[in-house]
């Protein structure tokens, strides 16, 4: 069994306990919803890192959330801090270092990202054909594209009173279409992200088109029940979208989503679970550890949202796995990688947590939390504070003057 915690909110809005959820492990973004103990490293509050400061051993991968993080909150610095980033990233790699999106984007989404700012039919990188990790490793590629993992949500059975019930998806549209539930669905869009289309139910599309617009410059599709059903085996993550928030230096407001939108992500993960979407399976043998119920994340940034993915699918789990695959080893040039002294993250967000609290059991050598998050959780865990920009060109100063 996993949990359902919620830890630190103010009891006005949301009153902290801990309850027997199967199947689901639940974390938000300002709670910090998971406890982390025998962390007692503390958080280096920088925007610029000192040379002095020496990783325990040579970084070789450096594994990057895209939003907000490589590619920086809007504002009047985005353009600027983001071709300091691919600058930085480049020479990184320049070095013999190796950066690979760690993201919750599907590919159309990722690859918007990796465009060249100021001209938008030129790709820094075809992310389709270079390794990385895609819908908080719901879709993991290795070299030249090749499929490693996909975990899809319609493979996902609910448990029944006689057995085997419908898929997953087809549960949560049923879900969704429940009249009774139509005030905790209120301006609640239905998001569906497959490996390289956005699509949204069309009978619950609020929010859809400007979070696939604003946020990720993409154009979402409305889609059927009858089309979405038809296509539950490529469907990676789902993302239920409440109205935005206003922004606040590149961020959502904090005080607007405790206080508005927090509140409603948790009543409706609740009704969620009461009708039994929580209590589900894959059916067919995958890898192990993964499918056993749903993963559900709480997100202020980079859009107020609830993210769903195969249980067992996350950050840290995907990457420790991506860094023992052959293939990636081969690419890499090495025969294995330690977390622990070859492994920088980077995030600023609750889907990041996992990578940098656990790849395969250790804790990578760099965790790098963005200046601008305010997630507690990865304030914790976090070792460093500073601009993706500023830890890469660290890194490759040192290497190229022969300290690393």
């Amino acid at each position: 069994s996993s949990h359902f915690q919620l830890k630190g909110s103010p009891p006005s809005s949301v009153e902290a306990r801990t309850a027997g959820v199967h199947g689901i492990n639940l974390m938000t973004t300002t709670t910090g919803a998971v406890h982390h103990a025998g962390n007692d490293m503390k958080l280096l509050e920088t925007t610029a890192l000192e040379h002095t400061l020496l990783p325990p051993g040579p970084i070789v991968v450096a594994a990057c959330d895209l939003d907000k993080t490589l590619f920086p909150p809007h504002g009047p610095n985005h353009v600027e801090q983001l071709k300091k980033n691919i600058g930085a990233m480049f020479d990184f790699e320049a070095t013999g270092g190796f950066v690979f999106p760690v993201t919750g984007n599907n590919l159309i989404q990722a690859q918007q990202k990796f465009m060249e700012p100021g001209d938008k039919t030129r790709m820094l990188r075809d992310v389709g054909i270079n390794p990385g990790i895609f819908t908080n490793g719901a879709l993991v590629l290795g070299p030249d594209g090749q499929e490693l993992e996909k975990h899809a949500l319609g493979g996902l059975h609910l448990s029944g009173p006689e057995g085997e019930g419908p898929d997953f998806i087809t549960g949560l549209l049923d879900f969704i279409d429940d009249a009774s539930h139509a005030s905790l669905v209120q301006d609640v869009g239905v998001c569906f992200l497959l490996p390289n289309d956005v699509a949204g139910y069309e009978a619950a599309y609020s929010n859809v088109e400007d979070y696939a617009q604003t946020v990720h410059n993409v154009t979402a599709k409305p889609l059927s029940r009858t089309n979405i059903i038809e296509l539950k085996g490529e469907i990676l993550m789902l993302c239920l979208l409440f109205p935005a928030v206003n922004i606040v230096n590149g961020m959502a407001s904090r005080e607007e989503y405790e206080q508005t939108i927090l509140p409603r992500q948790v009543r409706l993960v609740e009704a969620m679970e009461r009708q039994g979407l929580m209590q589900c399976r894959c059916s067919a043998k995958g890898v192990e550890g993964v499918g056993n119920g749903i993963k559900v994340i709480m997100m202020k940034d980079p859009w107020p949202e609830v993210d769903i993915t195969v249980a067992g699918v996350d950050k840290g789990k995907a990457l420790n796995r991506f860094l023992q695959h052959e293939s990636i080893l081969k690419h890499l040039g090495i025969g294995s990688v330690d977390p622990e002294r070859h492994v920088a993250v980077f995030g600023d967000a609750p889907n990041d947590v996992p990578m940098f609290r656990d790849v395969g059991g250790l804790q990578p050598a760099l965790r790098v939390r963005m200046p601008h998050s305010t997630d507690e959780a990865l304030a914790e865990l976090a070792n460093h504070s500073a601009e993706v920009s500023d830890v890469l060109d660290m890194i490759s100063s040192q290497r190229t003057n022969g300290v690393l």
